[in-house]
C-alpha cells in the first residue's frame, strides 16, 4: 500500500503511485490532502507529471501527421503561444481561468473570430489529449468560445473595379481577379499547379489529398477571363504554381494578408483574400441561382451555404424586389 513520506534532503513529502514519484510539496497538511486524492482516484498521478508543453507537443506531432499543413500552421500559431504562456504548468496545476486569462492577454484587441479561434484550438488540443487518455481531466471542458461574427463584408462590382485600379502589381491582380470570378478558397488557388489545369474543361482540379476535407478532389470552375488568366500563368509556368508573387514563389496566406491590408488603406471599403469568395456566395444567390449549385461552385455542403450566407435574407433591397413579384 502506498504511503507518504518525507525527503529531508529537498525538505518536501512524496508518494509513489504506479513506480511514479509524486511530489506533494512541503506543507504537511497539503501534503496529506494531496495524497488523500491520489488514493482515491491513482489514474490522476500521470497528470502529475504531464505539462502543458507535453500535451500541446503530442497533439500537434498528430495534428502534423494527421492532418493538412493548413490545420497544423493553424493549430501550432495558437498552441505554441498558450505553451509559452503557461510554462511547465502541471495538468493538475491548471485551470479554466488560464486559457482565459491567455486569450485575454495575447488577443485582447484582436477580433471576436481570433478570439474564438484561439479557444477553439486550445480546447481541441486538450480534448485530444483526454480522448488519447494522455491526461485524466480536461480543464477546459466549459470554457466557452466567444461568440464569432458573421461574414458581413461583401464587394459590389464597382467596388471591385475600383480595387483593380488600385492594385499595380500584375501577380496581385491576377490571383485577385481569379478569386473573385471563381469563389475559390484563397489556399487552393494559391497551391494550384499548371498540370491541374484543364483548359477544355476550363477547370483546376485539385487533388483529393490537398483538397479540403481529403474525401474527394475539389473541382475549381473558371469564367472565361479567369480561365483567359490560368491559361497564360499555365504557359509560364508548365512545370510549377500557376499563381505565384513577382519573384515568381508561390504565394504564402500571410503575404496575400499583408498586401490586401496594404490595399485596404487606400480604398473606402474592406478587402481580404476571403471577401472574394463572401462576395461570390452572395451576388450569385441574389442572382437567384439555386443554392445546390452555389455549394457547389464553391465546394461546399449546401447547409454551410445556408450558414454562412443568411444574410441574403436581410438585404432589404434583395427582399423589396422579391416581394415585388408577388401577385
Amino acid at each position: 500500500m502506498a504511503k507518504i513520506y518525507y525527503r529531508k534532503f529537498t525538505k518536501s513529502y512524496y508518494v509513489n503511485v504506479n513506480g511514479k514519484q509524486i511530489a506533494l510539496g512541503k506543507d504537511k497538511e497539503d501534503a496529506e490532502r494531496q495524497f488523500h486524492q491520489l488514493m482515491l482516484n491513482p489514474q490522476t498521478a500521470s497528470d502529475r507529471q504531464t505539462t502543458v508543453d507535453h500535451v500541446i507537443q503530442d497533439f500537434l506531432i498528430w495534428v502534423q501527421g494527421n492532418r493538412s499543413q493548413r490545420f497544423y500552421k493553424w493549430y501550432k500559431s495558437f498552441l505554441l503561444s498558450f505553451a509559452k504562456y503557461t510554462g511547465t504548468t502541471k495538468i493538475t496545476d491548471l485551470k479554466a481561468r488560464e486559457l482565459t486569462r491567455w486569450v485575454d492577454v495575447k488577443f485582447g484587441k484582436k477580433t471576436a473570430n481570433t478570439k474564438n479561434a484561439a479557444v477553439r484550438a486550445v480546447k481541441q488540443c486538450f480534448g485530444w489529449a483526454r480522448a488519447q487518455n494522455l491526461i485524466h481531466d480536461n480543464p477546459f471542458t466549459g470554457v466557452k468560445a466567444p461568440t464569432s461574427t458573421s461574414r458581413e463584408h461583401v464587394l459590389t462590382q464597382a467596388q471591385f473595379d475600383k480595387l483593380l485600379t488600385v492594385i499595380t502589381d500584375q501577380k496581385l491582380t491576377d490571383i485577385t481577379i481569379c478569386l473573385w470570378e471563381s469563389g475559390a478558397r484563397p489556399e487552393e488557388l494559391r497551391i494550384a499547379r499548371s498540370e491541374w489545369f484543364n483548359k477544355k474543361s476550363r477547370t483546376i482540379t485539385i487533388p483529393k489529398a490537398l483538397a479540403k476535407g481529403k474525401k474527394k478532389s475539389r473541382v475549381i470552375l473558371l469564367s472565361n477571363k479567369a480561365c483567359e488568366i490560368v491559361e497564360r500563368l499555365a504557359a509560364e509556368n508548365p512545370d510549377g504554381n500557376i499563381f505565384t508573387n513577382s519573384d515568381g514563389n508561390p504565394w504564402q496566406s500571410q503575404a496575400l494578408l499583408d498586401r490586401y491590408k496594404v490595399i485596404r488603406k487606400r480604398v473606402d471599403f474592406y478587402v481580404s483574400a476571403y471577401v472574394f469568395r463572401h462576395s461570390f456566395a452572395t451576388i450569385l444567390l441574389e442572382q437567384e441561382v439555386d443554392i445546390a449549385s452555389v455549394a457547389s461552385l464553391m465546394g461546399n455542403k449546401i447547409s454551410t451555404v445556408e450558414k454562412h450566407y443568411s444574410k441574403i435574407g436581410r438585404n432589404l433591397e434583395y427582399l423589396h424586389k422579391q416581394l415585388g413579384r408577388k401577385g
